[in-house]
């Protein structure tokens, strides 16, 4: 038996680009992420050891008992294990930031306003306001 005439065959379409960075910036039929990552930064492979140690390490779910300076501290502590010459602190963090959060506060993130999230510093403030609001400061002292 012949193989078809190459006339015959259907186009190949190419697989689309399933970096970090455009899973991050671009979710196919969910809302966009918030995170947007640095221009200028590589995206870098994200193995499932890394991911592992993220979800193993050290989750936050937001509940009260929850202390989340202690959780930004053992993300921070979890993420600089993972150094890139071509991919800063900031990308990493916010790249992996997603994965060190569950339920409601999972929710929370995945809700919050698209391509709003650019440094790891606006993140870091976004969440303490959230989870450690100035109200809640002012009752601590």
């Amino acid at each position: 038996m012949r193989p078809p005439p190459l006339r015959d065959l259907e186009p190949v379409i190419m697989a689309e680009d399933h970096s970090i960075r455009a899973r991050l910036n671009r979710r196919t039929g969910a809302r966009p992420s918030c995170v947007v990552i640095p221009a200028g930064d590589a995206t870098m492979e994200i193995t499932p050891s890394f991911i592992n140690m993220i979800t193993n390490g050290y989750t936050f779910s937001g509940a009260s008992n929850e202390n989340p300076h202690e959780h930004l501290r053992q993300f921070v502590s979890i993420c600089d294990t993972m150094k890139s010459p071509t991919v800063s602190d900031d990308a990493i963090r916010l790249q992996m930031f997603s994965f060190s959060l569950i339920g409601n506060a999972s929710n929370w993130f995945q809700n919050l306003t698209p391509c709003s999230i650019t440094t790891w510093a606006k993140l870091e403030k976004t969440f303490l306001d959230k989870y450690f609001p100035p109200a809640k400061a002012m009752k601590r002292q």
